[in-house]
């Protein structure tokens, strides 16, 4: 599927921004409602010019469509275009519930784990997962009131139940990884520092944050190692690296969430980064055991 924000050619200094949707060659213009004039409107960008509250709410409602969009094709896939439009202008706003996100991230599960048992260890933590919601009755939990408070009833509930330590860490992992598939599905934002939303807003917007060249960060990364006495050569592919290896094979957190912290939208890149060793195969094998015996 392919977006295309444009305007349609006219005589009049103002225009209406339309989405197009292409899937598979069939193609539709659907209006966003919003009316822009013409000579400030940057197709190369894809965004209206100007830095005014007006015109960043302007700017805001398009994507926020595109985006809506883009969740329901998630959802149906075997849609074409025009009814993928008919969709969403019938069903805008379409709420996500707490019990649609975990079935989203079960059906990522099975579509990215060939191996049974890696298969059936995420989908018994996903089941435990889904007889919290249900003793707590949060089925109908709206995605956007998810918090950490939920979080920390999930932990008590599985003491409650007798769950040792690391047995609920691994379950918590995988309830993060459900609001990390929602977030890569574009279903939640991502929460942000008040002082992040300053620093945007001083700036326009995130794609107007300064830049920092993979050159100029290394150089920097240089001074630091000679300052410190580090005898491995810092550059930022050792820091991801460093990284990768960290998260993959000491904290064992799965593949989809590292990928998305490094900045991915799936995990075909991560190999370049690194890959489980004989840390995590011991650890899946223990914990796959003990996920035995629990039950």
């Amino acid at each position: 599927m392919r977006f295309l924000f444009k305007l349609r050619p006219s005589p009049n200094p103002e225009a209406i921004v339309y989405l197009r949707i292409k899937i598979d060659g069939d193609t539709v213009d659907l209006s966003t409602g919003v009316r822009v004039p013409r000579v400030d409107w940057d197709q190369a960008r894809q965004k209206i010019n100007g830095r005014s509250v007006q015109v960043h709410d302007d700017n805001v409602e398009p994507e926020g469509i595109k985006a809506h969009i883009n969740r329901l094709f998630l959802l149906n896939q075997d849609l074409g275009a025009r009814e993928l439009a008919d969709l969403y202008q019938e069903k805008k706003p379409n709420q996500y519930f707490l019990g649609d996100l975990v079935d989203l991230f079960e059906k990522d599960c099975r579509a990215a784990y060939q191996n049974w048992e890696t298969l059936r260890t995420h989908l018994t933590r996903i089941n435990n997962i889904r007889q919290f919601i249900q003793d707590r009755k949060l089925q109908k939990l709206k995605a956007e009131q998810i918090n950490l408070g939920m979080a920390d009833d999930f932990v008590n509930w599985m003491k409650v139940k007798g769950r040792d330590h690391q047995y609920i860490v691994r379950h918590t992992q995988s309830l993060k990884s459900i609001t990390v598939a929602s977030v890569r599905h574009q279903i939640l934002d991502v929460a942000l520092h008040p002082k992040v939303l300053i620093l945007i807003d001083k700036y326009g917007g995130v794609e107007n944050l300064p830049k920092i060249s993979n050159g100029t960060y290394n150089k920097a990364l240089k001074q630091i190692q000679y300052t410190a006495g580090i005898e491995v050569k810092l550059t930022t592919k050792i820091g991801r690296k460093t990284f990768t290896d960290i998260m993959l094979n000491e904290m064992h957190i799965s593949e989809e969430a590292v990928a998305a912290m490094l900045g991915y939208s799936s995990t075909r890149m991560l190999k370049y980064y690194g890959q489980a060793d004989n840390r995590r195969i011991a650890h899946e094998v223990n914990a796959t055991k003990w996920d035995k015996l629990k039950q």
